[in-house]
């Protein structure tokens, strides 16, 4: 049996490092070794709903050697963003290399190529350049998967997964009682009780094996495909997509076993910001839609520990994925020329603010881990410079020595490449994110369906709408639900949230936030209404539209 647990080995440098002079604007070419065989691989992992919470990321009640190896192997960055926290416009943002507001795709139910038909997405752009481009497991949106296959080259050694790794389950009861729950919302709502009226309980920890589980069969399928790679001696883009921690929380026992005894702290702000508008938080929808979570109220301790031992497990299963991953990439004696990018798809509250969950526009559901090694040049080191999920594209492109052409879309984000040479260099960058209204909209960040209302949700909502009239009594409630979207900017030292009303020509803000990061990491206190921060606020707002272009777009006063 394989040990899951066990660190891998990176490879130190095997070539003289090249000097980056202003790499923002310009492609350099990539130094080569005997090593070499022609250009780099790129080996691309996503996790999906994988928040900064490891070891490596000062949180040691995670079980994560693995990734605490790799980010000491490379360079870890503790301030990187998502530019939406919700899979669909954040994975779509990352592989096209647009910003959200930009390609028009800001929630789940957008498709890809019908938002952005004429992109170059990133495994295209490799695919162009004579790159073999693989894709395993969940790399682009679920939604998505179907429409962008086309967007990969080459195919995995082993077929795909035979089912979706949200029915997972393995315990005979669990299976029962989804079918059952399935059919009783069926003939309750007809076809539309099907998606989020019938899923399956929040955790599950089945002593079964490993390769039964989604995870664990991509992995050992990218050992396989790494070996083809090797044999055929030509350039690779693998890109390796792990379904966990998402929802539900299922993995194999011994993952749940690992955490006996564990002493798992929860968080200590568990109510929403002083100061904040009523509709910038969720009720915890996609969690409450699982069954047997209560559907209304705050969660007892003892659930809320079972949650978060739940979350770990999953990231430990995950952890002891990318152990194998990165063993099976060096005995295919690919690791000396292979560049590794790690990362997750966005944040998750656990329990922040009153939420479990994605989709909020807070600092908590917006970084994400990210760790990039070049074994080329062997840089280690933690960087506080601030990256956006949206450098990736520009920085894989200058590291392989590969020029985007003009032909192509305009890449809003950043070579990191000076950042990898000297991840000590001061940085004073920025990251700007969005998300709709989330109060009044499911976490796919669309409205709320009638029947999941009425099913599950009419208490909590019915809560929320009633502070929301309050609070905002010029602004219908069709609004919250359809056209108000908020943006926020990070910088080095503070999160500004702007909600914007487009439901007319001229945009209108209808509430700002400020949260001081060096004295609030935990953004309990809005700062936006104290007037000695209004030129603060006035600053970053006026940043932020210009980097959206959204200039024009404000009602004049």
């Amino acid at each position: 049996m394989i040990n899951h647990v066990k660190s891998f080995v990176i490879p130190l440098a095997l070539i003289p490092c090249v000097s980056l002079a202003t790499t923002e604007n310009k492609i350099f070419p990539v130094s080569e070794s005997k090593s070499d065989q022609g250009r780099p691989n790129i080996l691309f992992i996503i996790s999906d709903d994988l928040r900064p919470q490891m070891g490596c990321y000062g949180y040691p009640a995670a079980i994560t050697p693995n990734i605490d190896h790799l980010a000491a192997s490379g360079v870890q960055f503790t301030h990187a963003y998502c530019q939406a926290a919700l899979s669909g416009p954040s994975r779509g943002s990352l592989f096209s290399g647009l910003r959200p507001s930009a390609s028009g795709y800001i929630h789940n139910d957008i498709r890809f190529r019908t938002a952005m038909p004429n992109v170059v997405t990133l495994p295209e752009f490799f695919g162009r350049n004579g790159y073999a481009t693989i894709a395993l497991g969940k790399i682009y949106h679920e939604g998505d998967k179907k429409q962008m296959a086309g967007t990969f080259n080459a195919d995995a050694a082993m077929p795909e997964f035979p089912r979706a790794a949200d029915s997972d389950y393995k315990d005979p009861h669990n299976v029962k009682l989804l079918n059952a729950h399935r059919r009783e919302m069926i003939e309750k709502y007809g076809p539309s009780g099907t998606g989020g009226l019938t899923l399956g309980p929040v955790c599950e920890f089945f002593d079964a094996p490993e390769e039964e589980y989604h995870d664990a069969y991509i992995t050992t399928s990218a050992i396989e495909t790494f070996k083809q790679m090797a044999a055929e001696n030509k350039p690779f883009f693998m890109g390796v997509g792990y379904k966990k921690p998402h929802l539900s929380f299922i993995a194999p026992k011994k993952y749940w076993d690992m955490y006996e005894g564990s002493e798992i702290p929860l968080t200590a702000d568990s109510i929403p910001p002083l100061g904040a508008p009523s509709f910038t938080l969720h009720d915890s929808y996609e969690l409450r839609t699982r069954y047997g979570v209560p559907k209304y109220g705050r969660f007892s301790d003892e659930y809320q520990r079972y949650l978060m031992r739940g979350y770990l497990a999953c990231v430990s299963f995950v952890d002891a994925q990318i152990g194998r991953l990165m063993e099976g990439l060096q005995e295919a004696g690919l690791a000396d020329n292979t560049i590794v990018v790690f990362c997750g798809d966005h944040g998750w509250h656990l329990g922040e603010m009153g939420v479990w969950g994605k989709a909020t526009n807070y600092e908590i559901a917006n970084r994400v881990p990210m760790i990039i090694i070049d074994p080329r040049t062997g840089k280690k080191g933690k960087t506080d410079a601030i990256a956006e999920l949206l450098d990736i594209y520009p920085t894989l492109a200058d590291l392989t020595g590969l020029a985007i052409p003009h032909t192509m879309q305009k890449l809003e984000g950043h070579s990191l490449r000076s950042v990898l040479e000297n991840p000590s260099k001061k940085s004073n960058t920025i990251a700007v994110s969005e998300f709709p209204c989330p109060a009044l909209r499911e976490w796919a960040g669309v409205k709320t369906a009638d029947n999941v209302r009425k099913e599950y949700f009419d208490h909590s909502l019915n809560d929320i709408e009633m502070r929301i009239r309050i609070e905002n009594p010029d602004t219908p409630l069709n609004v919250f639900q359809n056209n108000v979207i908020g943006y926020t900017i990070r910088d080095n030292r503070y999160r500004c949230v702007m909600w914007v009303d487009q439901s007319q020509p001229g945009w209108k803000i209808i509430a700002s936030e400020l949260y001081d990061q060096t004295k609030d990491p935990n953004e309990t206190i809005n700062l936006a209404t104290d007037s000695k921060q209004k030129n603060i606020v006035n600053k970053l707002t006026k940043k932020m539209w210009k980097i959206l272009r959204f200039e024009q777009k404000f009602k004049r006063t």
